[in-house]
């Protein structure tokens, strides 16, 4: 059989707002390959007739170049000059990097508009729906990720292996290949470069002086060398690596600042932050010039105040120099008077007439107490000069009069001056505040540099207490620049630190950087055009040479500026692999800045977690557990349109990159001693799902990390026989003593009995060997005395030595660089496919495990890798536990058991050579590495999988496991994938019927217990409803966990306990003739789930269901036209609804009616079963919806004959129940009932030939006492035709029905008055019209009877008279038949009243010409006489009346949706123009947009109007059809709209919108019956009607006839 064929497209659905569905504001959308997306916006999204997309694709040239648009996202909303971009329309790239493409839907239908969009290169994109002219939605972010791969090389983004180099270290390019390839040895696949531009003076490797020059220390003849020979010798180099290695190489760009010493910023002081351009600093740098003029003296010993100078050595020193500094400088200074008003400028009275003259802005406030803030918007020039600040006046002015009118010149002279000097208190209160933020700041950055920092290895006492925030340039101007520096307090990707509103440099909140002048960028290039041009030809360099950029202190970097240079960058290299930290703690901010900058890799730090649990929590959000899980949902759909089995794209947390150390930051060992942790973090994080990173200096135990200003050594490149770390075979322990004074020296342990044996002398070296393994205690007898040794530990009470002897195959070696290898070829093992990932977390022991479960593949012996590795952050003093751990199958080997220790004697040690000027050495540690799990656990044998009981586990202990869960598993899954998917295939679904359609997907609770006769319900589950007894509850949760992944649902913990669920499947189907043929091919795939181990049963049971579902699905819309199954399928919300449309008809016993065993319950639950489940006026306002549109003709004309045998009276039954209790007080529903005959007739494939359909009738008389003597005698039931029935329920209508109902009283209706059983209808010759009913009864729908004892026996809206949907539904009928009749396909010409001929064509003409005489309230109240309205009467207008001639003559003008129903039936009884005016404002009145998913039933106007039901409320909810919205009319409004607009468009679908949500997120899989107030939920209501499905599909069927 041939495999269904998956498509290469990728959906995106999104919702009304032009959303992505499901959208996650902390992760990013991500495509991982070239890609077409099918966007999919639903039907009436956006409210408009036809949405464009916009999507920034770049531009491609005629030479082949790819140009990536600059292009910003336009302003979300409506604004008609949209227009949003950081260009100028002066330059002259403008018409290319602005550009951006419209895509139109590639279809016209209506629903959802589809658009196909091809994303071809790696980027960033944003899309957009534009609407309604220049409206836009907000821009949603799709990151297309690089491609890595090197010539044979395969990487991924998850499958980088980084290894972090400080470049100076490598030394000259020459030198750089040798070095390079010992690290791919070790399986790096990316080197990340710090900085090798010109450096500043500090050296720093951030601190570049030049970013268009390469440093003269990578060349060993740089003299000679011009800038360009420099570039194309790096060039060589770094390609000719790329090629020979496969590796790829990414290098840091600085954006923010550049060294202090840079030349060109002389020449271009604008683009730095100066006292020039952004005078409001002027205030900053006096303030700092004064702290550093005291600061130097203070070093050169000049003050004599401080004879302590240059130290400070204590709290009390601290403390005088802080007074100092708060009164000779802070105080002194008076910084607040940079942010006055001069008192001597204020305006005077006699100016308040020339600045009316002026013009200003205009004035938004509107009260008095509002001035305070608004002088503060302003005031100008805060900061620059002292008493230099200038205020609007004239602005000013213009507020006071507008706020207080009519007042005289010397009152607003006297106002202003009031809100001037309140001002200058304010801000003279604000900057006093500043200053006490700045004198903490310096407090602490004092006693950081001075107290804490003064060992002299760290620091010369000499040097400065704080750092300058301000740098005065050798140029002309002396500019005045500021340095960069990073903030606690902000975020300097969305904020300007040197703006005029956080007055960060003043209030002394930057940690500056005295060697970088930060940069100043503006809004867009045209602010600062050099530096935007040299930054940009900065980053296409390196983008023609290196792989990929690290973005250094990307969370200061202004969003807009790294945009525009990445966007520079992807035009010169599109696959630039982007390397980011952005350490913001908020996951939404970096989502925002991944997306937005495509950013491939969010730096992750592991030192900086603190404990076990962090870290946990860190590898489990970000390291793939959630994205990757073992035992993932499947991640395929089917689209019903095209048969093709789709996935939608993807949304993931920001990529990670875990360092396990950064370059930038204290070493592990440094950060966590005894250094323990690092091999844990080595290991763990090299089974993650992402990439990883290190940094050089790790894998060789450096006890501390290299400092990026001052290390000048080069790093160690060792020849190919000596590479790599020291390793020797510890199978023998010396164990040693040192006495000089004695005569001797025995040793007693364990390992000999505790007998003493002699020791071997040299010079007072006393020496024993052991080579047992174990861990042994001993003492030694030193001349007869026992005592221990201060060089080995302690074991114990008794004060014994022990030591540690190792086995056979134990060795260790002095490194990590061994057990790096090994765990890189894990890492791409594992991460070149994305295998499934699972984490435990030990929280007792610090322990840590995860597992890597390979995808199948059945030619090796293994599938999963497991690390269990112990941090040990608790610091706990004994290696011994008691765990039992889990593992994912049976062991195959043990790759790695690995522990290190490390010698802080040694790293002392090390330090005393760490100053040697031309090597960095590797650091000699020990790492044990066993030969297997003895003297650490044992391996438990299971029957599917192993355990590892453990008990011992040194601090820092690894295992690294190799399992399989056997070749049967995969197997197994092979044969689901295939077999799941014949499902699709199998020919039997195209014959399965409606009934049958509805027991294997449906089946309420109730349902299911009476068709099995009570042997079963619907299969239930704790904490999570099933409420159908078929597939579609399961199928209903498990669309929701797809999307979430979430695999501890009550459904998979169900599933693992037990396989009742797919046992109660089978047996169902098995219980069906029609659905047994499923059993074999059900019974084989689930046999096979149920041999999975438990943690992928959920996956192939969802992966089942699913492609069941479909199955069901497509066969049913096989049996369909094209062109019917095309409208269906291709919009998302309409096959939802489809799929619905089978809940309600089907076999249940205790409805079976004589041969008709299916029927159709009005809603689930409460119209399910019994006398309960059918009834007329519900069945035949489902009718078309239901069965005539989905073509369902056969159980449509059962349907009709269901309710014909029951006819009486000229009626048909409201409440069938199989003719026992059967009630005739429905007016309505028999109208209904020859509506859906005329449908039928019309619509299906019998045609007329159905009116000569014979049947018999269950009645033989309408007189009660007549039929029970009949039935008595056994009398056969009476023949009748369709026709002739129609034909006795017109003729009697006509003469008139007057009847009292059968067993009337309290066994039919418990609340119902006498007179409320009487029924009455009667036609008017002179009008056509049909009335009936009293004030006592209810016939129509709106069928509330008072229960409470207020209202008992009150009809809570009786309707009598004639109500309009009567009046229009008799029309169609009549109408019709008079057709019919000149056809001659209906002998009837019409009914006889006194034995003449009263024609169907006079009626139908009578009835036309009188009807909106007798029901239209004109808008005008001049021409209410016209229409026969009592103007005193009436409520709203623009409308028709709900009935006419009703005994409360106001009721006749209540505002209810039923004229909706007489629009869509008969609209040749309606002028165009009042139909459409009244739909309006029924839409406007009834309809709350967004929201309602029906039409309120009575006007908010009206003062019955209650929106709420509550049956249970005091009025036992009389209220049913007086304000709560029912969702049924509104099918018939929308169809109404379709007649009368005579639009087939977006508009129609727009009121669809809360259906689509609710039809997704129901458990019922429906809609409801009615809800409460704006779509607000209804406890009472049926969970499924029969009526809102129909109508509602009826409804978007017209939209596409």
């Amino acid at each position: 059989m041939e495999r269904r064929k998956d498509s290469q497209i990728l959906y995106v659905f999104c919702d009304e707002f032009g959303k992505i569905i499901n959208r996650d504001p902390e992760k990013v959308y991500y495509i991982p390959t070239a890609s077409e997306l099918k966007i999919i916006l639903p039907g009436g999204a956006l409210e408009c007739e036809a949405a464009e997309l916009i999507i920034n694709l770049p531009h491609l040239t005629r030479e082949g170049e790819i140009i990536y648009t600059l292009r910003e996202p336009f302003i979300t909303g409506n604004d008609e000059d949209a227009h949003s971009s950081i260009l100028s329309e002066e330059d002259p790239e403008f018409e290319v990097l602005n550009s951006y493409t419209e895509v139109s839907p590639d279809t016209n239908r209506i629903g959802a508009q589809h658009f196909n969009v091809s994303l071809l290169y790696p980027g960033v994109y944003f899309f957009q729906f534009k609407y309604s002219g220049n409206c836009y939605t907000e821009p949603q972010w799709i990151q297309l990720d690089p491609d890595l791969d090197k010539g044979d090389t395969h990487t991924n983004v998850s499958s980088l292996r980084i290894q972090t180099v400080l470049s100076r270290s490598l030394g000259v390019l020459d030198r750089w290949e040798e070095f390079i390839y010992t690290q791919r040895d070790l399986g790096y696949n990316a080197i990340h470069l710090t900085p090798i531009q010109h450096y500043g003076e500090s050296m720093s490797h951030y601190s570049i002086a030049d970013q268009l020059s390469i440093d003269d220390w990578y060349f060993e003849d740089s003299s000679s060398l011009t800038t360009e020979e420099k570039f194309e010798k790096l060039k060589y180099h770094i390609n000719k690596m790329q090629i020979e290695s496969g590796m790829l190489f990414f290098i840091d760009i600085v954006l923010n600042h550049t060294a202090g010493n840079s030349s060109w910023v002389k020449e271009h002081p604008e683009a730095t932050y100066n006292t020039d351009n952004c005078p409001h600093l002027t205030s900053a740098y006096v303030l700092d010039k004064a702290i550093e003029d005291f600061d130097i003296k203070f070093n050169k010993k000049e003050l004599p105040e401080f004879p302590y100078a240059p130290h400070i050595k204590t709290k009390e020193q601290l403390e005088e120099v802080m007074a100092y500094i708060k009164t000779n400088i802070i105080e002194k200074l008076k910084i607040e008077e940079f942010f006055l008003i001069d008192p001597d400028k204020f305006p005077q009275e006699q100016d308040l007439a020339e600045l009316r003259l002026k013009k200003s802005s205009e004035v938004t406030i509107t009260r008095e107490k509002d001035f305070s803030g608004f002088i503060w918007h302003i005031v100008i020039n805060q900061g620059a000069s002292r008493l230099g600040v200038s205020v609007d006046y004239s602005h000013l002015l213009k507020a006071v009069e507008k706020v207080i009118p009519g007042k005289d010149d010397e009152f607003y002279y006297d106002k202003i001056h009031h809100i001037l000097k309140q001002y200058n208190m304010d801000a003279q209160n604000m900057i006093h505040g500043f200053m006490g933020e700045a004198y903490d700041a310096l407090r602490g950055e004092i006693e950081y540099h001075k107290m804490v920092l003064n060992d002299p290895k760290l620091r010369a006492p000499d040097q400065r207490m704080t750092t300058s925030y301000f740098r005065e340039l050798d140029n002309p101007q002396k500019t005045k620049c500021v340095h960069n520096g990073w903030s606690m307090g902000g975020d300097a990707s969305k904020q300007d630190f040197c703006d005029n509103k956080c007055w960060f440099y003043l209030r002394r909140y930057i940690i500056a950087w005295g060697d970088c002048i930060k940069l100043r960028y503006g809004k867009k290039p045209a602010d600062s055009p050099y530096l935007w041009k040299r930054m940009t030809e900065y980053l296409t360099g390196l983008g023609k040479i290196f792989d990929g950029v690290r973005i250094d202190n990307a969370h200061s970097t202004p969003k807009h500026i790294a945009k525009y240079l990445l966007q520079k960058l992807r035009s010169t290299n599109q696959n630039s692999f982007v390397l980011a930290e952005f350490f913001t703690n908020n996951r939404q901010s970096e989502a925002e800045a991944t997306r937005e900058l495509g950013i491939n890799g969010l730096i992750r730090e592991m030192q900086n977690f603190g404990n076990c649990q962090e870290l946990s929590a860190q590898y489990h959000g970000y390291g793939g557990c959630r994205e990757y899980i073992i035992g993932k949902l499947d991640d395929h759909y089917l689209d019903h349109s095209t048969g093709e089995i789709y996935r939608k794209i993807k949304q993931r947390y920001p990529l990670p990159v875990f360092y396990d150390m950064t370059h930038d930051n204290s070493s592990t060992i440094e950060k966590f001693p005894p250094g323990t942790i690092s091999l844990p973090h080595l290991a763990l994080g090299s089974v993650l799902c992402c990439s990883i990173a290190s940094t050089y200096g790790f894998d060789i135990l450096l006890p501390k990390n290299l400092h990026i200003v001052k290390e000048m050594r080069l790093y160690q490149v060792e020849d190919s026989e000596n590479s790599g770390p020291s390793e020797y075979n510890p199978n023998t322990k010396t164990i040693e003593f040192y006495a000089f004074d004695a005569e001797y020296v025995d040793i007693a342990g364990t390992f000999n009995n505790w007998q003493p044996e002699r020791m071997q002398q040299d010079e007072g070296r006393w020496t024993f060997d052991i080579s047992e393994p174990g861990i042994h205690q001993f003492k030694f007898i030193k001349d007869n005395e026992w005592t221990s040794s201060n060089i080995y530990p302690i074991a114990g009470p008794d004060g014994n030595n022990f030591i540690e002897v190792y086995g056979e195959g134990h060795k260790i070696i002095t490194d990590f660089r061994p057990i790096r290898k090994i765990m890189s070829e894990i890492h791409d093992e594992c991460n070149n496919d994305h295998s499934p990932i699972f984490l435990h977390h030990v929280k007792e022991w610090d322990i840590i495990q995860i597992v890597r479960r390979l995808n199948d593949n059945i030619n090796t012996d293994y599938d999963s890798y497991t690390v269990i590795a112990r941090s040990n952050f608790q610091h706990l003093e004994s290696d011994k536990l008691d765990t039992t751990i889990e593992l994912p199958g049976k062991v195959t080997k043990v790759v790695l058991c690995a522990y290190a220790i490390i010698d802080f004697n040694k790293i002392n040690h090390y330090f005393d050579k760490v100053d040697n000027p031309e090597r960095i050495v590797p650091f000699e540690g020990e790492v044990h590495m066993a030969p297997g799990l003895q003297g650490f656990g044992e391996i438990i044998e299971g029957n599917s999988f192993d355990y590892i009981k453990f008990t011992r586990m040194p601090a820092g202990f690894v295992v690294v496991i190799r399992a399989s869960s056997g070749n049967e598993d995969i197997k197994r899954h092979e044969f689901i994938d295939e077999k799941s998917l014949e499902l699709l295939e199998m020919k039997e679904f195209k014959d399965i019927d409606l009934p049958t359609l509805n027991y294997a997907l449906y089946k309420c609770d109730e349902e299911e217990k009476d068709y099995t006769l009570g042997k079963r319900g619907a299969y239930t589950i704790p904490h999570a409803p099933m409420v159908y007894a078929g597939i579609a509850s399961v199928t209903h949760i498990l669309r929701s966990l797809k999307e979430t992944q979430d695999l501890g649902h009550p459904l998979f913990n169900n599933l693992r306990e037990g396989n009742w669920i797919m046992d109660y499947i089978i047996g169902r189907f098995s219980d069906n003739e029609h659905t047994n043929f499923l059993v074999p091919i059900l019974d084989a795939l689930f046999s096979n789930v149920k041999e999975l181990p438990n943690r992928s049963k959920p996956h192939y049971f969802s992966k089942i269901i699913c492609y069941l579902w479909d199955a069901f699905i497509l066969g049913q819309l096989s049996q369909l036209d094209h062109e019917t199954a095309r409208w269906i399928s291709e919009d998302p919300f309409t096959i939802n609804l489809y799929e619905s449309v089978s809940q309600f008809y089907g076999k249940v016993n205790s409805a079976k009616f004589g041969e008709l065993e299916n029927s159709m319950s009005a809603g689930l639950p409460h119209f399910s079963t019994q006398y309960m489940r059918c009834w007329g006026r519900d069945t035949f306002i489902a009718f078309n919806g239901l069965l005539l549109v989905p073509k369902y003709y056969k159980d449509a004309r059962e349907t009709i004959l269901y309710y014909a045998k029951v006819s009486r009276h000229g009626l048909i039954p409201n409440l069938h129940d199989r003719g026992h209790n059967t009630r005739f007080n429905a007016r309505d529903a028999t109208w209904l009932f020859l509506q859906s005959i005329k449908d039928y007739v019309q619509n299906s494939t019998e045609g007329v030939a159905f009116l000569s359909q014979k049947f018999t009738r269950t009645f033989h008389s309408d007189i009660q006492s007549e039929h029970n003597e009949a039935s008595d005698d056994d009398k056969p039931e009476k023949e009748c035709t369709i026709a002739e029935l129609i034909q006795e329920i017109l003729q009697k209508h006509a003469q008139g029905i007057n009847f009292r109902e059968w067993n009337a009283g309290s066994a039919i209706d418990e609340h119902m008055k006498y007179e409320g059983f009487n029924i009455h209808i009667e036609l008017d010759l002179t009008t056509g019209l049909i009335t009936g009913g009293n004030p006592h009864n209810c016939g129509t729908w709106m069928d509330k009877m008072g229960s409470a004892p207020e209202n008992k026996g009150i009809p809570g809206s009786p309707r009598d008279g004639a109500p309009i949907e009567i009046t229009g539904l008799c029309y169609s009928v009549i109408s019709w038949l008079h057709k019919l009749y000149q056809q001659k396909q209906f002998k009837y010409q019409g009914v006889k009243i006194r034995g003449n001929m009263y024609s169907y064509e006079r009626w139908s003409e009578t009835l036309q010409m009188s009807f909106e005489r007798l029901y239209w309230i004109p808008s005008d109240p001049d021409l209410d006489f016209a229409y026969g309205c009592n103007s005193s009467l009436v409520n709203e207008r623009g409308i028709y009346k709900d009935v006419a001639r009703a005994k409360d003559e106001w009721r006749n003008y209540q505002c209810r949706p039923n004229q909706v129903l007489a629009m869509a039936v008969a609209p040749e009884l309606f002028t165009k123009e009042f139909a459409q005016e009244a739909l309006e404002n029924l839409g406007e009145k009834l309809i709350i947009k967004n929201k309602s998913l029906g039409m309120k039933t009575l006007s908010p106007s009206d003062m019955a109007y209650k929106p709420n039901y509550d049956n249970s409320d005091e009025t036992h909810g009389w209220n049913y059809h007086n304000g709560p919205e029912w969702v049924w009319p509104l099918g018939y409004y929308l169809i109404a709209r379709i007649i009368f607009f005579e639009k087939k468009d977006q508009q129609i679908m727009k009121y669809l919108i809360p259906h689509q949500h609710h039809l997704y997120s129901s458990p019922w899989m429906s809609l409801p019956e009615l809800t409460n107030e704006a779509g607000g939920y209804c406890e009472d209501s049926c969970h499924a009607q029969a009526w809102s499905i129909g109508t509602i599909f009826e409804a978007i069927h017209k939209a596409n006839e």
